[in-house]
């Protein structure tokens, strides 16, 4: 009889077989997810940017404009002195932007100027990546929501 030290060459492959199929579904899903959440976060940091140039404008008093340029895939808070207070490049999500860009002047009291801004109606915003797409609509008042 003969004692057995370790596993044998079938055994081996077999394992390995077994590791690289759980390896290969595991990281399509986990690609798949991710290209969820990155979407997902930058409308999450779009949202964000609108509400700091309201509350900004509401804190100073003075009017604060969000400047949104999809082709770029940039959003803008600026101040009337054209200092940039927060800068959205959504690149750095992975993602694109798509939409009409608008530039969006917020008051003192929170809300958008009619005259101001330069857009009449609603408008929305999309964030994309690999078939992964989300967005967000910007109405006359100026507020920032999701879309589902």
């Amino acid at each position: 009889m003969h004692n057995r030290n370790g596993f044998t060459l079938i055994e081996m492959i077999f394992v390995l077989m077994i590791g690289a199929l759980v390896i290969g579904v595991g990281s399509r899903e986990y690609t798949r997810v991710s290209g969820q959440r990155a979407v997902g976060n930058a409308r999450d940091a779009m949202i964000l940017t609108a509400y700091r140039a309201r509350s900004e404008a509401m804190r100073s008093g003075q009017v604060v404009y969000l400047s949104v340029e999809p082709d770029k895939g940039l959003a803008r808070v600026v101040t009337t002195t054209d200092s940039v207070l927060h800068k959205l490049d959504v690149a750095d999500y992975g993602v694109d932007m798509v939409g009409d860009g608008m530039k969006v002047c917020y008051t003192a009291r929170g809300y958008a100027m009619p005259g101001c801004s330069t857009y009449p109606d609603t408008r929305t915003l999309g964030f994309y990546r690999n078939g992964d797409t989300v967005s967000v609509e910007v109405t006359v008042l100026g507020q920032v929501r999701r879309t589902e």
